[in-house]
């Protein structure tokens, strides 16, 4: 699916503005430090205004999710999400228009009870933090609904995000009150975020120079007790060394080192000596009681160690920490470990350093503010509360102890809140101010602009109608000026209305005569509409039936009340965008045009109907009309004339089939009657197999027959006939043909007589019978039942059937247990091309053709049929008064008595068979391929032969030329003119020709032997 460019912008506009509300969010804090200005919410106002409060209150949520982030709560969403929901209810719902307006409202009634609520009872934060979190919440909702307010006016993103006109437009009053807003809120807040910057810078560098001063103090304090001990170190002279001396700095042993390492006591405040002296981390190592805790000095360029009372200078940072407040001090060595601190929260470490005990923030080079890692669910505020500001720095480079002087945040953090808190009241205060004055003054300027507009709204229907015009009183050189030339407008719109009344009495009374004309017109069209002899309707530009005649009712059996209004497709068989030129909205008529129609009882009917447009003085086509008419009989019979043409063309190709399948058969019958003469008696077991394939050729020459009666070339012929055999032969071949689903049973009486018939057509009599049935049974599977036996019937048996005479009768019965045939069809099951079957399956002659056997025969059918239970069909046939003896077919063959025969044949394969054959029969041969050559033949010895054989269908000349001309040159030559089919020559053109013998391909050796002797014995014609 395409998406329109301007469904594309909109779009992305939104896809924009989703994404900016949350990195506003993100990037503001670091763009306004010391006042968490969000930017957020102007993005999500923009989105409420632009694509309704669904899309604004999603906006909000991804807006206000960054706040969990920011404050380290996820509260915060509950009062932002709010507030665009509040806005687009309030907007959507009252007359309340003003953005600004209605979020002003929104933060005292909504937003700041719910900042309460949980800053109190779910946060429990003191008051003083939740003031300034409240104050500063209203003043960006105030300031950013004014921003997103200015950003809709002078910006192009209404048309971008394919919003309607009237929302674009901006009233005058709401344009003066943004701008009065604007000039006054938005500087007041620009210098409300400079002066909380300045405030934040102002509070760190208290901070800084607090921390600077401390670690002076400690650095001083500490070289008053290093400075005597390195003189101590330094000095050779520790003999008698006075306890006075080293108590008062805290000095309580002193030891010489060897060069092998061992340290030699030389002053030992304790005894016994300690000896010997073990260090481990600079600090002393023993398991003698009663030694304090001490930290070693030793010089590096001296052999000398000094140990120091650690509680000494413990006691000593107390007495410095008194003076300085809200400090701590903290003494490493040079491995990092404590030797002495004043933070109460690391009493109880033996090694510190700040980085690992919170998030370091860099505040200045060696300064930082170690905000305390604590759970996710506290609140940022709590956690910069318990935050502390921490320097590092050198308490003596010799033995490299470092200086940590600490101070905590919170006593700070009061005095800054109230600050900001003081900021901004007088912030909101001012705002507040802002936007009770710009209320007031946009309207009072647009009071008399809204008057005006008021007064020119419809102003030429009140002109028109006589209505009053109040005209408002500006004092203002604009507006007047538009007053004036509206009044002019008002006058002159009077004089014109006057005038376009009496043109409107003339046109009225115009109408009025034109009407009747066109009421007398449509009655004189509706007569001629009634009268057409074909269908004739009329449509809209919907198509919607408008006129509806007579005959219409007649052949779709819809009457007027019934199709006018209603759609054509009440009478189409198609949908109306496929079948109907003017929805398709094709301008050229049509005539002519063949299609299907479905009658109100359901009839398919196949019309011609015309197509033709109704037209306006501007040539739009405001309609269609049709007329049509029912051609259903006459496709039927063309249908029926056609299938007819087929048949005939089928049976001239049978023909055709039939001549060249004759010569085969007579090659094969022949030369199977030559290898069985030539076999001998001896040979009983091919002489049956050559018998098989003379009597199979025989059967093929039988359905060569079949076929040019069925196509019309020849009668077939009636012989007494024993069914059962018939039967019980077709039905063998049946059964290789059907699924394993479909069962045949069978009930055949062996003395059930004869029947004068042809075998073939009792063979198709059944299969088309047996057809029937399998067709019905293929889906679901069953039984087909076959019976033949004899029936004997009266004259009051055969009351419904009064062509028949009574006597004895043969029953062909075929019964299956399918779904049966509904009564609505079952008269017309016999009627030719009548089918229920699917295209393919079958042209509906089947029945119709056994119908048509079965009365030649003098007998009748009859069906009967139960649905869901299956469908009979009994065939009688006259059954002959005595059983007929079934006819020899071995016959004596009579040999020749060496005549003179020429043999003329176009098939190389019989021309020589024949020669073969008669060869055999004891007469000389001479044959030709072509009759020209016969002829030359036997100009050249007219004399030289006793009979001509030839064939009726050959090129260059046909047997019945040859046959004349031979004539002309010997009349009393006997002829004898063999053929397998011809449309052209029959057996009375022959015999008016003076040919003696004509004989149907194939020959077999007895029958050419009969009617070879019979001919030239000058017996009349013979025909086999």
């Amino acid at each position: 699916m395409q998406i329109k460019q301007e469904h594309k912008a909109s779009y992305f506009l939104l896809a924009l503005l989703i994404v900016s509300s949350l990195v506003a969010n993100i990037i503001a804090p670091r763009l306004f430090m010391g006042f968490n200005y969000l930017l957020g919410s102007i993005p999500v106002l923009l989105v409420l205004r632009l694509y309704g409060t669904g899309w604004g209150l999603l906006t909000g949520i991804i807006a206000a999710s960054w706040t969990y982030v920011l404050f380290g709560h996820p509260y915060a969403m509950v009062w932002l999400t709010a507030e665009p929901l509040f806005i687009g209810i309030v907007i959507n719902r009252t007359r309340l228009n003003n953005m600004v307006l209605v979020n002003t409202l929104y933060w005292p009634l909504i937003g700041i009870p719910l900042l309460w609520f949980f800053f109190k009872f779910v946060m429990h934060l003191p008051l003083v933090g939740t003031l300034p979190a409240a104050l500063m919440f209203w003043i960006i909702g105030i300031t950013n609904s004014l921003i997103a307010t200015i950003i809709l006016q002078i910006t192009p993103l209404h048309r971008i995000a394919g919003t309607p006109e009237e929302s674009r437009l901006i009233s005058i009053r709401q344009a003066i009150f943004s701008m009065m807003m604007a000039l006054v809120v938005i500087p007041a807040i620009i210098v409300m975020i400079i002066n909380g910057r300045a405030i934040l810078h102002r509070n760190e560098k208290n901070i800084i120079d607090i921390l600077h001063m401390a670690a002076d103090n400690y650095s001083h304090s500490i070289h008053l007790i290093l400075d005597p001990v390195r003189l101590l170190l330094k000095s050779d002279e520790l003999d008698g060394f006075p306890d006075s001396y080293s108590k008062s700095i805290g000095i309580i042993g002193i030891w010489t080192i060897g060069q092998s390492g061992t340290a030699k006591p030389r002053y030992w405040k304790y005894s016994p000596a300690f000896n010997p002296l073990r260090f481990k981390a600079g600090q002393i190592v023993t398991d003698q009681p009663g030694i304090p805790d001490s930290v070693a000095v030793r010089d590096p360029n001296a052999s000398r160690l000094v140990l120091l009372q650690r509680d000494y200078l413990r006691n000593h940072l107390t007495l410095i920490q008194k003076q300085t407040v809200n400090i701590w001090a903290t003494l490493l060595d040079s491995e990092g470990s404590i030797i002495s601190t004043t933070n109460p929260n690391i009493a109880d470490q033996t090694r510190y350093a700040p980085r690992d005990f919170g998030e370091p923030r860099a505040i200045k080079q060696d300064i930082y503010q170690i905000l305390p890692p604590m759970p996710t669910y506290i609140t940022l505020w709590s956690r910069v509360q318990k935050s502390w500001y921490s320097f590092e720095t050198t308490a003596d480079e010799q033995l490299g102890w470092t200086w940590i002087i600490e101070t905590p945040f919170a006593p700070f953090q009061k005095h800054l809140l109230q600050q900001q808190t003081y900021a901004l009241l007088i912030l909101l205060a001012l705002c507040l101010t802002a936007l009770a004055v710009s209320l007031k003054v946009s309207r009072r300027f647009s009071t008399s602009i809204l008057g005006l507009a008021e007064t020119t709204t419809g102003l030429a229907s009140r002109v028109e109608n006589d209505l009053p015009l109040e005209w408002p009183d500006s004092r203002l050189e604009e507006v007047a000026l538009l007053t004036m030339n509206f009044k002019g407008v008002a006058s002159a719109l009077r004089s014109r209305f006057k005038e376009l009344r009496r043109s409107h009495d003339m046109m009225e009374e115009n109408v009025y005569t034109r009407t009747a004309e066109l009421h007398a017109a449509k009655e004189q069209a509706e007569r001629v509409y009634r009268l057409v002899p074909s269908g004739l309707f009329a449509v809209d530009r919907e198509c919607k039936i408008i006129i509806w005649n007579k005959k219409a009712e007649e052949i779709t059996g819809y009457s007027a009340n019934e199709a006018l209004g209603q759609s054509c497709l009440i009478f189409s068989k198609e949908p109306c965008s496929s079948s109907c030129r003017l929805y398709n909205g094709s301008m050229v008529p049509a005539e002519n045009i063949e299609c299907t129609i479905r009658s109100k009882d359901g009839r398919e009917l196949t019309v011609s109907k015309n197509i033709d447009y109704l037209i306006d003085s501007s040539s739009n086509i405001i309609g269609g009309i049709e007329t049509f008419e029912d051609i259903t009989e006459k496709k039927e019979l063309e249908n029926k004339l056609r299938q007819s043409q087929k048949m005939e063309t089928i049976g001239t190709l049978a023909g055709g089939i039939a001549h060249d399948f004759n010569n085969l058969l007579g090659a094969i019958l022949g030369y199977a009657e030559i290898a069985r003469e030539d076999v001998g008696i001896d040979r009983d077991s091919v002489r049956n197999s050559l018998n098989q394939v003379i009597n199979a050729g025989n059967r093929a020459k039988d359905l060569v027959r079949q076929i040019l009666a069925f196509s019309r070339q020849t009668e077939m012929q009636l012989i007494p006939v024993q069914p059962a055999v018939i039967i019980k032969e077709a039905i063998g071949l049946l059964r290789s043909s059907l699924p394993t689903t479909i069962e045949i049973q069978q009930d055949i009486d062996p003395d059930a007589g004869f029947i004068l018939a042809d075998p073939t057509q009792i063979h198709q009599i059944l299969i088309n019978l047996c057809t029937n049935s399998f067709h019905a049974l293929e889906i679901t599977g069953g039984i087909v039942t076959i019976s033949l036996k004899k029936k004997c019937y009266s004259e009051e048996d055969l009351l419904t059937q009064p062509e028949i005479q009574p006597g004895q009768f043969v029953q062909l019965s075929v019964r299956d247990n399918g779904p049966g045939i509904p009564l609505d069809i079952r008269d017309r099951i016999f009627d030719p091309y009548f089918t229920t079957k699917e295209t393919g399956k079958g042209t509906g002659m089947g029945l119709a053709i056994t119908h048509g056997i079965v009365k030649s025969y003098g007998g009748f059918i009859t069906c009967e049929s139960d649905i869901g239970v299956g469908t009979v069909f009994d065939i009688y046939l006259p059954s002959l008064s005595q059983d007929i003896a079934p006819e020899n077919d071995e016959t004596t063959i009579i040999s020749g008595r060496n005549e003179r025969i020429l043999v003329v044949d176009d098939e190389p394969l019989l021309l020589e068979m024949n020669k073969t054959m008669l060869e055999k029969l004891g007469y000389s041969v001479t044959v030709s391929k072509t009759s020209p050559e016969a002829l030359a033949s036997f100009k050249a010895q007219p004399d030289a032969f006793d009979l001509v054989i030839t064939d009726q269908t050959m090129p260059e000349m046909t047997g019945f030329d040859l046959a004349r001309h031979i004539l002309q040159i010997r009349p009393d030559i006997p002829i004898i003119l063999c053929t397998g089919y011809s449309s052209i020559i029959s057996e009375e053109n022959a015999k008016a020709l003076g040919i003696k013998g004509f004989a149907h391909k194939p020959l077999n050796m007895r029958d050419l032997s009969v009617i070879i002797r019979k001919v030239l014995n000058g017996g009349n014609e013979v025909n086999i």
